[in-house]
């Protein structure tokens, strides 16, 4: 049976109609899909990593403890959604797609309702002296600019960093990269027609099993060699994955990618793209051809597929090194914790990445 239940009536001042609800189990939070999906698609700046698609395998397959979304409604209609769920451990409330994802962020109407408004009905969920983190929030989030809830402190700090690359539709591709870049990407691409045919494939809903399984496979290799493990070595992870990736397909978020050589697959690109932006998210080329530079080469051939059928004015947006060489740099993500009086500092050994421990 879902668990839902109301949350505390939102202060004097806050907007009128709002009805507050917590879901507390996965089978009402996974009703809420169709809903939910509406509310993404209203919210101009949501990522793809905020939408149904993404956190519930998330959940489904990463996530433990007690589940805690505050859904919103003015006139019936969700206008706010806060997925957060309580670790096994206890404290504090943590958003769902933690330590894999990047620029989660609440989901807001803001014709509705304010991030004031949203947060005053969070802090009633939390426990005597618990506090709430959210990771890596966008500079652009509406709960960076807001204040804290009556009685609780708020603390910010810069998270991950975030280069990215404008791209104007059409033109030359020499004007969008930087010269070194640029130079970098036609050098990688003569060594490559010199190794063999190459040929770019796209993953598209029936093929993306495929090229994440190759890219599984890459980027475990390019690791091991470091003598590390990387995101991909734990099977929780590659399940997410892979019952994450044919949905994205199917709506047009997943940007999949596998650069060949001689008909060899020697570098996948994962990325995402919604709302007029490109998400470089994971890379994993084969280190016999890492002379080729055949990380390079299927990053920026990528891009410039982006370049030609994408909207104009798109930014691919990373976190990870998938394209640090030539990118202009971005504003950090952020993490804000907010916290109760009775509330202890949190351990300075605490990663800021979140309860999963992950490397790109």
């Amino acid at each position: 049976m879902s668990r839902a239940s109301s949350a505390r009536a939102p202060a004097a001042g806050q907007p009128a109609g709002i009805v507050a609800q917590c879901l507390r189990d996965f089978a009402a939070l996974e009703a809420l899909a169709p809903e939910w999906s509406a509310l993404w698609e209203r919210s101009p700046a949501a990522t793809p990593v905020q939408s149904p698609l993404w956190l519930l395998p998330w959940w489904r397959h990463l996530g433990g403890g007690a589940l805690i979304a505050l859904a919103l409604r003015q006139g019936g209609r969700l206008v706010a959604l806060a997925p957060l769920f309580r670790p096994s451990g206890g404290t504090p409330l943590l958003p769902l797609g933690i330590g894999i994802s990047d620029y989660l962020d609440v989901l807001l109407d803001p014709d509705a309702v304010s991030a004031s408004a949203l947060l005053d009905h969070l802090v009633a969920l939390a426990r005597a002296g618990e506090a709430i983190e959210l990771h890596e929030l966008p500079p652009s989030s509406p709960l960076v600019g807001a204040p804290p809830p009556r009685g609780w402190r708020s603390e910010m700090s810069q998270q991950s960093a975030c280069p990215g690359l404008s791209l104007p539709r059409g033109g030359d591709l020499r004007h969008c990269l930087p010269r070194k870049a640029f130079r970098d990407w036609r050098q990688a691409q003569r060594r490559c027609a010199a190794a063999g045919e190459v040929a770019i494939e796209t993953a598209d809903a029936q093929t993306c099993e495929t090229l994440f399984t190759a890219l599984t496979r890459l980027h475990a290799r390019r690791w091991c060699e470091r003598g590390e493990a990387g995101v991909l070595a734990d099977p929780a992870v590659q399940r997410f994955h892979r019952a994450a990736l044919p949905g994205f397909a199917a709506a047009g978020l997943l940007r999949l990618y596998a650069l060949r050589i001689a008909g060899r697959i020697v570098a996948v690109y994962y990325g995402m793209a919604a709302k007029g932006r490109h998400y470089a998210y994971l890379s994993g080329f084969d280190p016999d051809f890492e002379r080729h530079s055949v990380g390079c080469c299927v990053t920026v051939s990528t891009t410039t597929r982006l370049r030609i059928r994408e909207p104009s004015g798109s930014l691919p947006a990373v976190r990870s090194s998938t394209a640090s060489r030539g990118s202009s740099r971005k504003p950090a993500s952020l993490s804000i914790r907010w916290a109760p009086p009775s509330c202890s500092p949190p351990s300075p050994t605490r990663p800021s990445r979140g309860a999963i421990a992950s490397a790109k």
